[in-house]
């Protein structure tokens, strides 16, 4: 029993009875001040026990709306109404809330002696009854009774709840109940219109953006509008096919939800907020509101609630709290979640303290913390689509931002880009009137070149004719004469035709020839020439045909194998490989060396590029590029590698003649 009952049950200055009710010409009268109460703890009391005089001595005259929190008894209430002649002989009583588990009303019937529970008619109302078994479909529990004129008319009233027990009536006419009623649906169906367009509107959003916290403000948004539509009764209306039991049970549950949903939403709103406690309290609730559903169908729903609400009005302050500090750092963007979060909190305050029966049902008004919640939405709402709009001008500035800056990017890499063309433009000049100079200067060391070869080759002959006669074992000094001569030739025409080298397209002379014979020719030359080194060659039964540019084949196959005698020790060998496959025939030419390292392997074959530790051996940089060019413009390639420490080996792929198709 509240403190309040409590007070007025040991005031004796109150009369043991409560006051009759006189009926007159209003349309409505408030029951309050005119009930007296008797609380049941076994909840075993039945109508006969209360009519018997033991009990019906102990009911205490209460004033003001009843209110018992969360009570496990069940609780009497007993009035009298006295008719006038003004009042309609029919009247409708009208109690509240709407979610009290079970309210039998017992009304006397007329002719009957009153003291006999046989001689009243129960009416079984509240939550755990169908709508069809209802008097009257109304939001509240709604009873007709008949009211004598000349004698006065006493009713019992039966209330148990699982949830907070609080009680009020009003006594009406038809007429005056019709308009009530036509008012509180009026208002009921716009505060629930307005949540679910708000909730609705949310949860677009969320699809719209994946922004969560739209996702939990609408689930928050839709378990207030299941809240009260059972706590307003609102559901006896639009759902009056539903089983008493489900209306029950989403009454008890919902709040669990909707203290889940709601501490997601505030961990989502304050996810950058460096409170650690304080978060720590948001994700204590989400099990809490797991406990609150789970105690619905267990039945313990009674024995749960009270330490959940008192850990929900902690969650509301800490709400405000963090909102507050929030507020002082950015107080444009936090003012409207600072003034929701108040009056919620405050509505909670009024909510709390009527469930704990501190404060009476009507004391402010239910009204009032309905209105409040939805205040506390809408704001939230525009909170949240005002920070989205937010969002979206400093996206939109930012794209400005980066279009400017890409446009101004623009500019001057297209200035960039003029100079550069420019100055490539410049090089492009430069670069034919080079070729042009080197063009004539080839042309022209061509015909001054020649003229020394042929004396060189006349006096060779001359003397070949002279000497051989006079001494035979001088002719292969003679040989190597004349193929030092054939070899200046070959750079000469090859110089000749370098600009051809660096067209693919272009094409000069081709001719077939064996493969083995050819490297075994080409060894033979650089073996003559260079008599002091070593050259091993494996490879005479290689058989294949290419068809190739032999002068150009010749200086690539040469400058392979100069390079491979200047970058070795003198007295290591330098070994020579050729094999043929089915369409290719593959030179690998390999030495010692320490001139060279791993990381020059592609460097290498760039133009002018030459090893990093050369130094003291002659060479431009070309020789491995012209081999690459060559070995290009003839469909084949090269590459180089180092097969183990001190060692590289140098391989020339290159395709074999094998019909028609390969000359095109």
């Amino acid at each position: 029993m509240s403190l309040i009952m409590l007070i007025f049950a040991l005031d004796p200055s109150r009369d043991a009875v409560a006051s009759p009710l006189t009926l007159g010409g209003e349309g409505s009268y408030n029951l309050s001040g005119y009930i007296s109460v008797i609380e049941d703890p076994s909840t075993d009391m039945t109508l006969h026990d209360v009519l018997d005089k033991k009990y019906s001595e102990q009911f205490s005259p209460y004033y003001g709306p009843f209110n018992a929190g969360y009570s496990r008894s069940a609780y009497w209430f007993r009035f009298t109404l006295e008719r006038g002649n003004n009042f309609p002989r029919q009247g409708w009583l009208r109690f509240s809330p709407s979610y009290l588990d079970d309210v039998t009303i017992y009304i006397p019937l007329p002719t009957k002696d009153p003291r006999q529970a046989s001689s009243y008619r129960a009416i079984a109302l509240g939550m755990m009854v169908s709508a069809e078994n209802m008097p009257l479909r109304h939001p509240e529990f709604v009873a007709p009774v008949d009211l004598d004129a000349d004698k006065p008319v006493t009713i019992y009233v039966r209330v148990t709840s699982n949830s907070t027990i609080n009680f009020t009536g009003s006594l009406h006419t038809y007429t005056d109940l019709m308009e009530y009623t036509s008012l509180y649906m009026f208002q009921q169906s716009a505060y629930l219109g307005i949540a679910l367009l708000i909730a609705l509107m949310n949860m677009i959003l969320f699809i719209a953006v994946r922004d969560t916290q739209f996702l939990y403000f609408s689930l928050y948004v839709f378990t207030s509008l299941l809240t009260f539509l059972t706590m307003k009764g609102m559901h006896v209306i639009l759902f009056p096919l539903l089983p008493p039991i489900v209306s029950n049970m989403v009454s008890g549950m919902v709040f669990g939800v909707g203290l889940i949903v709601f501490a997601l939403f505030a961990l989502s709103l304050f996810k950058e907020s460096d409170y650690p406690l304080s978060r720590l309290y948001l994700k204590l609730m989400i099990p809490v509101g797991v406990l609150s559903i789970i105690a619905v169908p267990f039945g313990l729903y009674a024995m749960i609630m009270p330490w959940a609400m008192k850990l929900a009005f902690g969650l509301i302050a800490l709400i405000f709290w963090m909102s507050l500090r929030c507020f002082v750092q950015e107080p444009r963007y936090w003012i409207t979640y600072l003034i929701a979060f108040a009056l919620n909190g405050l509505a909670y305050v009024l909510l709390f303290l009527q469930n704990l029966g501190v404060l009476p049902l009507h004391a402010i008004g239910m009204n009032t913390f309905q209105l409040s919640a939805l205040a506390n939405i809408l704001l939230i709402f525009l909170a949240m689509t005002d920070r989205l709009r937010r969002g979206e001008i400093r996206i939109l500035d930012n794209i400005r931002l980066s279009e400017q800056r890409a446009i101004e990017m623009a500019m001057v890499m297209t200035h960039e880009l003029q100079e550069n063309k420019e100055r490539l433009e410049v090089s492009l000049l430069a670069e034919l009137q080079s070729s042009e100079r080197l063009q004539r200067f080839l042309v022209m060391l061509s015909h001054e070149y020649r003229t020394p070869l042929a004396v060189i080759q006349g006096n060779i002959d001359l003397l070949e004719r002279l000497i051989l006669k006079q001494c035979t074992a001088c002719q292969g000094e003679f040989l190597k004469m004349r193929r030092a001569v054939g070899r200046l030739v070959e750079v000469m025409e090859v110089s000749l035709d370098q600009s051809r080298i660096s067209e693919p397209r272009a094409r000069g002379d081709r001719q077939s020839i064996s493969i083995g014979r050819f490297v075994a020719q080409q060894v033979n030359t650089v073996s003559l020439m260079w008599p002091d080194k070593t050259f091993l060659f494996d490879g005479f039964a290689a058989e294949g045909v290419l068809h190739c540019e032999q002068p150009l084949l010749n200086t690539a196959l040469f400058n392979l194998l100069d390079n491979a005698r200047k970058y070795s020790p003198p007295s290591a060998p330098v070994l020579v490989t050729c094999r043929t496959g089915e369409r290719a025939a593959v030179v690998i030419i390999t030495n010692e060396t320490d001139a060279l390292m791993p990381d020059d392997t592609e460097e290498l074959f760039k133009k002018y590029r030459r090893g990093s530790d050369v130094s003291g051996v002659g060479g431009a940089g070309v020789g491995l590029w012209l081999v690459r060019q060559i070995a290009k413009q003839h469909g084949g390639r090269v590459n180089l590698r180092y097969p183990k420490k001190g060692f590289v080996t140098v391989t020339l792929m290159l395709p074999l003649f094998t019909d028609c198709n390969d000359l095109k």
